[in-house]
């Protein structure tokens, strides 16, 4: 039986609450000694996500073991810091994506097939950088042109390889020409897709569907849009995974009017979004 991945959390406001989520964990001890279910204490770490400068932190103990508090770690591939900014994370996806694209550069040096050399990046590449990308995608344009600047460093040795003047092309035009959108644009279709499957209830999960807020105008208006996504003014939730999920979708609604989450196939809805985004 394995359990890895399991997790505890509690908002803590006081010290009442640190109390409460260790006895959390001690239940959780006296349940794994009951099945004889034996726990790797060393993989075990806390972390207290918060922007407060001042948190009410805890010392919290399992088996009698202190709990080391870290400042950051990795989750289900995703780079978790206690401020849920994800720069770690865009950092660490990017070193790991160079170092990739310079094997793919060394293994493909006599490669003549252009759609051999661009399945390779698609698949080892493309897809390190849109892992979980509705998780961390990143608002910012610093680090929006970091992840662009691999792709960049792509398509140079895909022309270099194919006998093509690379600058005498824009970078959107060479996405064009040799199909591949800009990652900007494909995190954006994954989002959507993302939201699409959690309005249909492709996701098991009440919760997720329960925070999407759909407009309903108390009269006709000339545009409406189909979500109300909540104001505010910090950029960590004004970013958030489903915030901005629907802030894009109204987004993208204004310039196309016919375009219609509620269609419940989700092939046609990813290939009108498709031709507008990408």
């Amino acid at each position: 039986m394995y359990a890895d991945d399991s997790k505890f959390g509690r908002e803590i406001k006081c010290g009442e609450d640190c109390q409460l989520l260790q006895d959390d964990i001690n239940s959780l001890e006296k349940w794994c000694d009951k099945w004889d279910l034996k726990l790797n204490r060393s993989k075990c770490v806390t972390m207290t996500f918060t922007n407060k400068r001042k948190p009410v932190l805890y010392d919290y103990e399992l088996g009698g073991v202190s709990l080391e508090r870290v400042q950051k770690v990795k989750d289900l591939g995703v780079m978790l810091t206690p401020t849920l900014s994800f720069t770690e994370h865009v950092s660490y996806i990017t070193n790991k994506a160079f170092r990739m694209l310079g094997f793919l550069k060394r293994s493909c040096k006599n490669f003549e097939s252009r759609e051999c050399i661009r399945s390779l990046y698609i698949a080892y590449i493309r897809s390190l950088l849109e892992y979980c990308s509705v998780v961390w995608c990143p608002w910012q344009r610093t680090f929006i042109d970091k992840l662009e600047r691999i792709q960049r460093k792509f398509l140079k040795f895909l022309c270099f390889r194919t006998g093509t003047d690379y600058h005498s092309f824009t970078y959107n035009e060479l996405c064009g020409l040799f199909r591949l959108p800009t990652l900007e644009s494909r995190r954006l279709l994954l989002d959507l897709t993302f939201l699409h499957k959690i309005v249909h209830s492709h996701f098991n999960s009440p919760l997720l569907l329960s925070k999407i807020r759909f407009n309903v105008p108390p009269r006709l208006v000339r545009h409406i849009t189909v979500f109300r996504p909540p104001f505010s003014k910090k950029n960590v939730r004004k970013y958030s995974s489903l915030v901005r999920m629907q802030a894009a979708f109204n987004d993208l609604l204004l310039k196309v009017p016919t375009i219609d989450i509620f269609r419940p196939n989700i092939a046609s809805f990813k290939s009108i979004v498709k031709r507008n985004i990408l």
